[in-house]
């Protein structure tokens, strides 16, 4: 997905809708969840924003930076 042309590849609506499902319900889930398991402070903040960032983009970057074949770990 990273190395693709275009921004967005869908239909605006369906873009809205997955960005919110990402950037609030995720985050939102993983707050109420932390909560629930008693995590406060720093780490109920790390758990939150890492609801919100994809784990396949993180591995493309690292497998970008060392030279691993991005196209594969991102596919993976």
């Amino acid at each position: 997905m990273a190395l693709e042309k275009k921004l967005i590849a869908c239909k605006a609506k369906e873009a809205i809708i997955g960005m919110v499902l990402k950037f609030i319900a995720g985050p939102a889930a993983m707050a109420i969840a932390s909560l629930v398991m008693g995590l406060h402070g720093d780490v109920l903040r790390v758990a939150i924003i890492q609801a919100a960032v994809p784990q396949s983009l993180t591995s493309f970057l690292f497998a970008k930076e060392y030279k691993l074949h991005p196209q594969v770990l991102s596919t993976a």
